[in-house]
């Protein structure tokens, strides 16, 4: 991988370096647009004039940046050949600089976030140098107060230059040493003057800009790219933003806890709100929050800290793409990988009851449904129940009430409220009270809103599940003790209002256009055979529940269901079902359970972590294969088809016209023979 970042650099870095590096561009710079909120600048990709003099280009600046548009598709700017003016200097002869000038505009009208501005250093005592712009009043000028971001460049250098063999000091990440940026007309202090982005100066070592030196120029391009990577996820409105260093917990249940310790979590925990991590892999998971109350509950090979943050196996996978593998690798250990926590306010709306000729899908009142219409083609949306720790995604194409604003307050103003059925309701625990299963982090969040007499009744009425994060009703509770804890949780607002999660859409920017067509083709003839099995078969589709299945289902992944819920879906015991939960779908054998309710659904936990859940709870969409149905009736099929076949053309003299006939009765007997199969569901 090093000699193909190495080798692709080199061929990128050619249409800089001809004619002695004043390029060969037909203007003075490129824009290449980008699909995420962040940019690179490389202004000395080329030479520029400085003065009336050249001043040489900062080498393989322009190549990287220009790599870092392919792999990452942030937008970029470069010089691409050399401008009578410098782009981070001066303006030229008639007082223009229009690099820095269409930069501005560019960035306002792309609502860009972060700006890196590109340069190279000689062989200096540091590896990279990070200028904020500093001025008198605000050393941090260029950072507009996203004081993480520093936190996440030095993180993220270090974590990737922990293992090259240089001196200490070849490998340090210094701020405002030499070139902070703020003393002439840079780049970074203009953008940060005029735009609405943070920005900030990056200097690199000439070491880390050698083609001689492929591993170093490929660990500062994984840098880069991590940082990049990390700030296309993260939520840029979120309350609070901070950026760990990863260690590993020393235990792993509940599976999405993040540990911090305890003075850290107290100023970042606020009632059990739930908040996304995110990493150099650009992934970003939901998780809960935990204090580390001692040294000994934390990694046996760390001392708990501020810089810290502990995860479990699962979330380390989840988030990093990849296991944590003590030891050498071919890439760095994942000890001390940067992680970013966004914590944000949660939004939390009213509970509305649809009209019953809207009672198949979750909606969105028309004024929160065209408040979120803007991001549906970056996120998908969830409502979520933090006490029970249930989803559901909804389809937003679906997702508009259409009340147009009849759905109002008490002043008459249009209302963002989420209209939820009652069936759904009961799913997400939100019809009945008290929450018949509750997450640990959920009742704990009840108890420190309850009064005295409330926190002992909760604390009585509820008991933990054996092995797990989650807390059950005790069934022996008199009516009075359901109707007290009722009365508790209500008053609490635990029934009233519901969160709504904004997930990202895992997009695949960086596929070449080879892929993306053969990805298209691919989901074109998938629906066609679809439509085509809806016909024939028919389809059959349900919202459940997760819940557990056994330990021998967990090893052969089957799921579980009632047998009234395989009726209503039309399938047998060792049929197969199609689950979906977001973006993420499994095909998995099903048996029938005397011990599963109607609503619910058993996934083995091999299936449910394929399907990005970290527990259960979660609510997904259950449909029988029909794929399966259709092969497990082929024997039938062949066996008409072919008596079919052989009898008509026994009656027509001429073959072509007995093939036409039989071609024409092909549909006709497939929907004769599978019309059992139709009849189950309808």
């Amino acid at each position: 991988m090093t000699a193909e970042i190495s080798k692709h650099i080199a061929g990128l870095e050619s249409d800089f370096s001809c004619h002695d590096y004043n390029g060969r561009g037909k203007r003075d710079y490129v824009i290449q647009e980008g699909s995420i909120p962040i940019m690179i600048s490389a202004p000395h990709a080329t030479n520029t004039m400085r003065n009336g003099t050249i001043k040489c280009c900062d080498q393989l600046t322009g190549a990287i940046c220009k790599y870092l548009h392919l792999t990452t598709n942030c937008h970029v700017i470069y010089t691409s050949r050399c401008p009578n003016y410098d782009p981070n200097y001066q303006p030229n002869e008639f007082g223009e600089n229009a690099y820095q000038t269409e930069l501005a505009d560019y960035i306002n009208r792309h609502n860009i976030q972060f700006l890196i501005d590109l340069h190279g250093a000689k062989d200096r005592d540091y590896a990279i140098e990070i200028g904020t712009a500093p001025t008198e009043s605000d050393y941090n000028y260029s950072l507009k107060g996203y004081m993480f971001l520093l936190d996440l460049i030095k993180y993220t250098f270090e974590y990737q230059l922990q293992d090259v063999e240089l001196p200490a000091s070849k490998k340090t990440v210094c701020q405002n040493k030499i070139f902070g940026g703020g003393k002439q007309n840079t780049i970074t202090k203009y953008i940060a003057t005029n735009t609405h982005a943070s920005c900030c100066q990056l200097e690199v070592n000439s070491l880390y800009r050698s083609l001689a030196s492929e591993n170093l120029l490929s660990k500062l391009i994984e840098a880069l790219t991590g940082i990049i990577n990390t700030l296309s996820c993260i939520e840029w409105n979120a309350r609070q933003i901070r950026v760990f260093r990863l260690q590993r917990s020393a235990t792993h249940k509940p599976q999405d806890k993040v540990e911090l310790e305890q003075s850290v979590a107290a100023t970042i925990n606020k009632n059990n709100t739930a908040f996304f991590i995110c990493s150099v892999a650009g992934q970003r998971e939901l998780a809960k929050l935990h204090s580390l109350p001692s040294a000994n509950s934390s990694s046996a090979n760390a001392t708990p800290d501020d810089e810290y943050i502990y995860l479990t196996n699962r979330l380390i996978e989840q988030v990093c793409g990849r296991s944590w593998i003590e030891g050498n690798e071919q890439k760095p250990a994942l000890r001390n990988a940067p992680i970013v926590l966004c914590v944000s306010e949660p939004e939390r709306y009213d509970i509305g009851l649809p009209k019953a000729n809207q009672v198949d899908e979750i909606k969105l009142s028309t004024a929160l449904y065209n408040d979120k219409a803007k991001l549906s083609n970056d996120y998908l949306f969830a409502v979520y129940n933090r006490y029970t720790d249930s989803r559901i995604y909804l389809d937003f194409a679906k997702a508009d009430y259409q009340d147009h604003g009849r759905v109002s307050d008490k002043n008459g103003n249009p209302q963002k409220k989420i209209m939820i059925p009652r069936y759904y309701r009961r799913l997400l625990d939100l019809l009945y009270l008290p929450f018949s299963i509750v997450r640990s982090e959920g009742l704990e969040a009840l108890r420190s809103q309850a009064k005295d007499d409330e926190r002992l009744l909760l604390e009585t009425c509820y008991e933990r599940i054996s092995g797990e994060d989650f807390y059950k009703l005790k069934t022996e509770l008199t009516i009075e003790q359901r109707r007290a804890l009722a009365d508790i949780q209500r008053t609490l607002g635990a029934i009233d209002t519901v969160e709504l999660l904004q997930i990202p859409r895992q997009h695949n920017k960086n596929q070449s256009i080879i892929k993306r067509v053969c990805s298209f083709c691919k989901q074109k003839i998938t629906d066609i055979v679809n439509r085509f099995l809806e016909m024939f078969i028919g389809k059959a589709e349900y919202t459940l529940k997760t819940t557990w299945t056994s330990e021998t289902d967990d090893k052969n992944e089957v799921a579980r269901l009632s047998e009234s819920t395989m009726n209503l879906l039309g399938i047998e015991e060792n049929d197969k079902i199609t689950v979906v939960f977001g973006e993420q779908k499994q095909t998995l054998r099903v048996l029938k359970s005397n011990d599963i309710s109607d609503y619910d659904i058993g996934i083995p936990a091999p299936a449910r972590k394929r399907l990005g859940m970290n527990s259960i709870n979660d609510i997904v969409v259950v449909s029988r294969d029909m794929q399966h149905i259709f092969n497990r009736n082929s024997q039938a099929q062949i066996i008409t088809l072919l008596g079919t076949f052989f009898a008509v053309l026994q009656l027509f003299d001429n073959r072509i016209l007995g093939i036409i006939t039989c071609l024409v009765l092909v549909p006709l007997l497939w929907y004769w023979v599978l019309n059992k199969e139709r009849i189950k569901i309808k």
